[in-house]
């Protein structure tokens, strides 16, 4: 499953939390030292009923906008932390981390959500974007709190229901990464991701036949997206609607050639095509494959290694790109050898010649049992 959401950082202009006095002049909030999360200081100085716990908090405070650069004037009084900070061209503290988040800075941008977090602990922005963050590097537990956190201060956040049901599947937490997700569904239907990461989880958890919708609305949305089309073929498998599966596979390799989800979707055809060429067997073997493979061992009699190896690669090359072995009526050419080929007896073919130049290599598909019946045959 692509069971990860796509990060789309939501940003908005950093505001006060509804615990927080108001003020009219801007970076600057007050923040009741009480809702201060003491967790965020260093071990050995989160004692509130220190002398020194206000101290604690300024240098913190301090440290961190100092370290990104950023001016700022920490006050701890009696009952609030007054927090006012400057930096160059007026870009606020929530837009800088989701950059440095975007850019791949995973570390910076998660220390100044932190940061964000100590002065507005309800910000949605942060909740979510630190959220995300940490559930991407698989700390899961302060990521579900976070993001629990955001549904329930904003329960129209699609957004959030995506991230929290992603993280709770992380967790392995299932059946509340399935409510989640529904909800996020029910928020926005027009949300391609929802329905990737929806569908993607019922078929993990045995519900291919409810996943396969989902997946499909995913298709539609976003027709170019090879993940979608590739867990579509893996509902599909589920679901023993092989033709699909193949049509849905067949499409990541039109998407997206040369990458690793290209090799799976490869992967996933030659397991389809075995499984179809076995349902066809009779008594173990496919008698059209031991036909071929006889046919192949006759024709590479009369010709040397030489000859054999570029019949090898032609096929072999023309079979990365997908080759129907199960419709005889899908027909193929080869500039290495003369012949109108289906896809099977090509593939035979490109097994002999394997098991003759590169024997023990695997040739991607198992005809070993039709190999031995044909080389029995052709031995007298």
């Amino acid at each position: 499953m692509a069971s990860n959401v796509r990060f789309r950082p939501v940003t908005r202009i950093l505001g006060k939390s509804k615990k927080m006095p108001s003020d009219p002049r801007p970076n600057k909030v007050l923040i009741p030292i009480d809702s201060f999360d003491s967790n965020l200081l260093p071990p050995g100085k989160r004692d509130p009923l220190s002398v020194n716990y206000g101290l604690w908090i300024q240098e913190h405070l301090a440290k961190e906008f100092a370290d990104f650069g950023i001016n700022s004037r920490i006050i701890v009084g009696p009952e609030f932390i007054e927090v006012e900070w400057s930096s160059e061209g007026g870009e606020n503290l929530v837009d800088r981390a989701v950059k440095l988040l975007s850019n791949g800075d995973y570390d910076r941008g998660i220390r100044l959500f932190r940061a964000v977090q100590a002065i507005d602990p309800e910000n949605e922005a942060m909740l979510f974007n630190l959220g995300m963050a940490l559930s991407d590097k698989m700390e899961l537990v302060e990521a579900i709190e976070l993001l629990t956190k955001l549904v329930h201060l904003n329960p129209t956040s699609s957004n959030g229901f995506i991230s929290l049901g992603v993280a709770l599947s992380r967790a392995g937490k299932m059946e509340h990464a399935v409510v989640n997700l529904r909800k996020a569904c029910e928020l926005d239907p027009e949300n391609p991701y929802v329905h990737r990461n929806l569908g993607g989880l019922l078929t993990k958890t045995g519900k291919a036949n409810e996943a396969i919708p989902h997946l499909q609305k995913f298709t539609t949305l976003a027709p170019r997206e090879p993940v979608g089309w590739f867990g579509l073929g893996e509902a599909l498998v589920a679901e023993g609607r092989a033709s699909e599966a193949d049509a849905a596979f067949r499409r990541v390799l039109e998407l997206s050639p040369n990458t690793p989800i290209s090799e799976a979707a490869r992967s996933a055809l030659t397991k389809l095509a075995e499984a179809t060429l076995r349902e066809r067997a009779v008594g173990g073997q496919r008698p059209d494959a031991v036909i071929y493979c006889l046919n192949a061992l006759q024709s590479f009699a009369k010709m040397t290694d030489d000859q054999v190896k570029p019949i090898m690669f032609e096929i072999a090359t023309r079979g990365l790109q997908g080759m129907d072995i199960n419709n005889p009526n899908v027909r193929y050419s080869f500039k290495s050898i003369e012949g109108d080929f289906s896809g099977l007896k090509a593939v035979s073919y490109m097994y002999v010649a394997m098991q003759r130049l590169m024997p023990g290599v695997d040739a991607g598909i198992d005809l070993s049992k039709e190999f031995a019946k044909a080389k029995a045959m052709f031995n007298g």
